[in-house]
Parts: structure tokens; C-alpha cells; sequence
């Protein structure tokens, strides 16, 4: 009986490790995909051109035509960016970053291209009437294991938005523009998701903990014959009714 209960708790012990190479492998995965696609995001903005006549319209509606000739994707609060602002734009063979300086201008709106995502966010130009800006911070730190050790691909998310990062092959981690009051959402593969209000820190080190995994109560059905007296075990007779 002992012997069996010590099976049990080594090959328990070893799903658990199983399941946690594999998640630190895909996570490694990630971070490799997310790093080559970065190094091509810089190429894509400078070598991406558009020709535009647009005459007093809408920015938003400005904003989906770029995003259907592109692939490009605008992402804002519309309680912060006023985007019902009409403009014209007229240009020929212009890069992006350009279409977007000319757009803005005397809008009171600011952008950050990140890979294929450009961030849209209100700028200095306001009113006096106007309240002062969030405070923006940059929040950097590192994230692990319960035992120490880095975890690598683990997602970093401002709550709420889709602006985030991910850990480096150490577990570090850089997120810039971050509200003074925001929440930060970690999550990893195998491992309980954890949010932690930033409340004006610029340094946050997270400690993820693994996921309980439940046994899951198993059934076995057999089908087939045996002689009544080859039985070793209890017999019971159910009618073909039921």
C-alpha cells in the first residue's frame, strides 16, 4: 500500500514537471516569434506608402481607410481620443509615420507605432479648462517561479487595453506608457494569472504560482464474455430492458 502511494506521488510529481517544460518551452517559442517580428515591424512602417484624397471626413473614418490598405491596426480610448474631428488629407506615395504627422496636427491627439499597432493617445495640446493628462510611467521588473526561477514568454497586460509586452528569456520585463493607476495582468501557460495594481511603481517583480491540476475520476467500460465460474469477482445479472 505505501509502495503504491509513493508511485502515485512520483509519477504526480513528474506530469507536474512534464507540463512545466513544455510551458516554458512554448513560452520560448513565443518569445522567439515575438522578437523576429519585431526586428521586421521597423522595415514595414518605413517601406509601407499611400496615396490619399480624403476631403473633410471624419479621423476615424481617415483611420479605417489606412487600416484597409494596410495592415496596420489603430487602438485608443474613445473617452480620451476625440476622433470625430474632420480633416482632409491629400498626398501621394507618403510614408505612414508622414500620413499621420499631417493628420494630427492641431488635433490634440498623439501616436506610437509598435510592430503593426499604432497607439492612439491625447497630447499636451489642451485648454485650460481641460484636466492635466494621466501621469504615464514606464514599469519594469521580472517574473518567476515559485522556486526562482525566470519564465520566459510570460504576458504582461495593462487591464483593460490590448498594450502589453512579454518577459525576455530571463523574465524580464519593460512596459512603457503605463497610467499611474493602472492594473498589470500576468499570465503564463500552466501557471494562475495575477493582477497587481502598478499605484505609481516603476518596478514590479511578480512571483507566478503553478495552476492546482485536478485528477480526473476515471471509468472503465468492458465489453465481451467469460465463463460464470472463471469469474474472480462479484456478478451481477442486468436485463436487457435496462
Amino acid at each position: 500500500m505505501e509502495n503504491s502511494y509513493y508511485a502515485i506521488v512520483s509519477g504526480l510529481q513528474k506530469i507536474r514537471k512534464s507540463k512545466l517544460c513544455k510551458a516554458m518551452r512554448a513560452g520560448l517559442f513565443f518569445a522567439m516569434i515575438c522578437i523576429t517580428q519585431a526586428l521586421a515591424s521597423d522595415s514595414y512602417a518605413q517601406d509601407t506608402r499611400l496615396s490619399l484624397n480624403i476631403e473633410n471626413r471624419p479621423i476615424q473614418e481617415i483611420l479605417e481607410i489606412i487600416e484597409e490598405q494596410t495592415e496596420f491596426r489603430f487602438m485608443y480610448d474613445a473617452t480620451i481620443v476625440d476622433l470625430h474631428q474632420k480633416k482632409s488629407i491629400k498626398c501621394k506615395n507618403q510614408s505612414v509615420a508622414k500620413i499621420l504627422d499631417d493628420l494630427f496636427k492641431d488635433s490634440g491627439i498623439s501616436y506610437k507605432i509598435e510592430d503593426r499597432q499604432i497607439a492612439l493617445s491625447r497630447s499636451g495640446i489642451r485648454s485650460n479648462s481641460q484636466q492635466t493628462t494621466q501621469q504615464q510611467l514606464t514599469v519594469t521588473g521580472k517574473v518567476t517561479d515559485q522556486d526562482g526561477q525566470p519564465l520566459p514568454g510570460t504576458t504582461v497586460m495593462i487591464k483593460g487595453t490590448t498594450q502589453g509586452t512579454i518577459t525576455d528569456a530571463d523574465g524580464n520585463y519593460s512596459l512603457s506608457d503605463v497610467p499611474s493607476d493602472a492594473t498589470l495582468v500576468f499570465s503564463f501557460v500552466g501557471m494562475e494569472t495575477q493582477e497587481i495594481n502598478v499605484a505609481n511603481r516603476t518596478k514590479i517583480d511578480v512571483t507566478l504560482q503553478e495552476e492546482a491540476v485536478a485528477l480526473q475520476e476515471v471509468v472503465a467500460v468492458g465489453y465481451g464474455t467469460q465463463r460464470r465460474e472463471s469469474l474472480t469477482g462479484s456478478l451481477q445479472v442486468v436485463k436487457s430492458d435496462k
